[in-house]
C-alpha cells in the first residue's frame, strides 16, 4: 500500500514538474510506467546516498588527507582498467534485452563469459602495469586486491534484466539494503580503529555481496543463471556492436580517473585527498542523470521503433529534466562550497573548496553527454562516441601535463571542466549527429519538436 501511495505522488510530481505543452503528447501511460521506473531508481538511490555519503564523510575524517589520498589512488588506478570488464558489452545487452526478450539465455551467457574474459585480462593488465610505478610493495598488493572485485562484477549484468522489464523496484530494494549494510561495516571499522587495508576490502566485499543477491533476485523472478547459454555467434554480435563503446569507455574512464593519478605522482597522496573530496562532492549527484536517462533507454528505443517525432520529442523532453534539474544542484553547491567542505570534512579539507567550484561545472556537461551517448547507442553511431571521447581523454592529459605543474589540483580540476565540456560541442563535428544540436536546443527552451 505504501509503495502504491509513492508511486502516485510520483506521477503527480510529474505533471506538475514536466512542461505542459511536452506531458499533453509525449507522456502517455506507457511512458509513466517508465518515469514509475525512474522514481524508484531515484528514490532507493536517495536513500542510499543519503547514508553512504555521510558515513564516506565519517571515513574521509577517520583516514585523514593522506590515507585517503591513497586509497582514492588505488581505486583510481584499479578503475583505469575497469572498462576492459565489460568489453563496453552493457548498453548494448540492454538493448538486444528490450528487443529481444525471448533470446534472454543466449544474451546472458555470452555476456558473462564475456564480462569474466574482461575481468582476467583487466587484472593481468593491473599486475602488469603495476611494475612500472614507483608505488611500495603495501601499495601494489592493495591494488591487486581491488581488482579481484572485477570477477564478482560480471554477475551484475543481471541488473539488466530489471531494467529491460521495467522492473526497477525490486533490484532498488536490494542496493538500499546492501547499501546500509556496508555502511554499518565501515562504521565497525572506524570504532575498532582498523587501518586502510580493512576499507579496501569493503570495496571487494560490495561486489561479491551484489552478484549474490543478484543471482537470488534473479531466482525469485523463476529464472535461474543456470539456464544461460553461451552462444560464440551471439557473443560475436554483441561484441561486434560494443567494442566502439568499449573505447569509448576507456577514454571516459581515463580522463576521469587519469588526474588522481597524476597527481600522485606530481605531487603528493595527500593533495589527491584534498583533490577527492572536491570531485566526490561534484559528482555526488551524478546518479541522478545516469538513473534518469538509464530509465527512460526503453522507452527511447520503442519510441524509435514505432513513431520518429514521439522520438524526437522524448530526446528534447529528457535533456529539458537533465538540464533543469543540472542547474538545481550545481548553484547552491557553488555559491556553499566553503561552509559544505568546513562542516562536513574540517578545517584540514578546506584545500578541496577551489576544487569543488571549479570541478563542479563539469557535471553540466557530464549530464548531456549522459543523454548524447544514449542517443549515439540508439542511432548504431558507438563510433563517433568512441571518437568523442578520445577527444575528452585526450585534452584532458594534455591539460593535465600542463596546469598541475602550475596551479596543482585546481589545474586537474580545471582540465576536467574543458575536456568534459567539449563532449556537447563534439557532436557539431560530424554530419550524422549535427542536427542532433537542435534537441539539445528545444530542451533547453522547453520547446517541442515539430519536425
Amino acid at each position: 500500500m505504501a509503495f502504491k501511495k509513492i508511486e502516485k505522488a510520483v506521477l503527480s510530481v510529474i505533471s506538475w514538474v514536466v512542461p505542459a505543452n511536452l506531458t499533453s503528447s509525449v507522456v502517455s501511460v506507457g511512458f509513466k510506467r517508465y518515469f514509475l521506473n525512474t522514481s524508484w531508481n531515484f528514490v532507493g538511490k536517495i536513500v542510499s546516498l543519503f547514508i553512504s555519503f555521510f558515513v564516506s564523510v565519517s571515513v574521509v575524517r577517520y583516514l585523514g588527507p593522506n590515507d585517503y589520498g591513497l586509497m582514492s589512488y588505488i581505486l583510481s588506478f584499479v578503475g583505469l582498467f575497469s572498462f576492459i570488464t565489460s568489453l563496453g558489452v552493457d548498453n548494448v545487452l540492454l538493448r538486444e534485452l528490450v528487443k529481444h526478450p525471448e533470446k534472454r539465455n543466449e544474451l546472458f551467457g555470452s555476456a558473462l563469459f564475456i564480462r569474466l574474459v574482461g575481468a582476467f585480462i583487466a587484472i593481468s593488465l593491473i599486475i602488469f602495469f603495476i611494475q612500472f610505478t614507483n608505488n611500495n610493495f603495501y601499495t601494489n598488493l592493495l591494488i591487486i586486491i581491488s581488482s579481484l572485485s572485477f570477477i564478482f562484477q560480471s554477475f551484475q549484468i543481471i541488473y539488466y534484466h530489471f531494467q529491460a522489464e521495467v522492473l526497477s523496484k525490486k533490484a532498488t530494494l536490494n542496493a538500499v539494503f546492501i547499501g546500509i549494510f556496508l555502511s554499518c561495516v565501515k562504521l565497525l571499522l572506524i570504532f575498532l580503529h582498523l587501518n586502510l587495508i580493512y576499507f579496501l576490502g569493503v570495496f571487494l566485499l560490495e561486489s561479491i555481496i551484489y552478484a549474490v543477491s543478484y543471482i537470488i533476485l534473479y531466482k525469485r523472478q523463476g529464472l535461474s543463471v543456470l539456464n544461460w547459454e553461451f552462444n560464440r555467434f551471439v557473443a560475436f554480435a554483441l561484441f561486434k556492436d560494443s567494442w566502439p563503446l568499449m573505447l569509448a569507455s576507456a577514454f571516459a574512464f581515463t580522463y576521469s580517473r587519469i588526474d588522481q593519478v597524476m597527481i600522485k605522482n606530481m605531487m603528493t597522496p595527500a593533495a589527491v585527498g584534498l583533490y577527492d573530496v572536491g570531485v566526490r562532492l561534484s559528482e555526488v549527484w551524478y546518479f541522478i542523470p545516469t538513473i534518469i536517462v538509464s530509465s527512460l533507454f526503453p522507452a527511447i528505443i520503442n519510441a524509435k521503433k514505432t513513431d520518429e517525432l514521439i522520438y524526437q520529442r522524448r530526446l528534447a523532453m529528457l535533456y529539458s529534466l537533465i538540464i533543469y534539474v543540472s542547474f538545481l544542484v550545481i548553484l547552491p553547491l557553488y555559491f556553499f562550497a566553503n561552509p559544505v567542505i568546513k562542516i562536513l570534512y574540517g578545517l584540514q579539507f578546506l584545500g578541496a573548496v577551489s576544487v569543488l567550484k571549479i570541478y563542479i561545472w563539469a557535471g553540466f556537461a557530464m549530464a548531456l553527454g549522459t543523454v548524447i551517448n544514449q542517443f549515439l547507442l540508439v542511432e548504431n553511431l558507438t563510433r563517433i562516441s568512441l571518437y568523442i571521447n578520445c577527444i575528452g581523454m585526450l585534452a584532458n592529459i594534455l591539460l593535465n601535463l600542463i596546469l598541475i605543474p602550475r596551479i596543482g589540483i585546481n589545474g586537474a580540476a580545471l582540465a576536467t571542466l574543458i575536456s568534459y565540456s567539449l563532449i556537447p560541442f563534439s557532436i557539431l563535428l560530424f554530419k550524422k549527429t549535427r542536427s542532433h544540436a537542435r534537441s539539445i536546443l528545444f530542451g533547453f527552451l522547453l520547446k517541442k519538436p515539430s519536425f
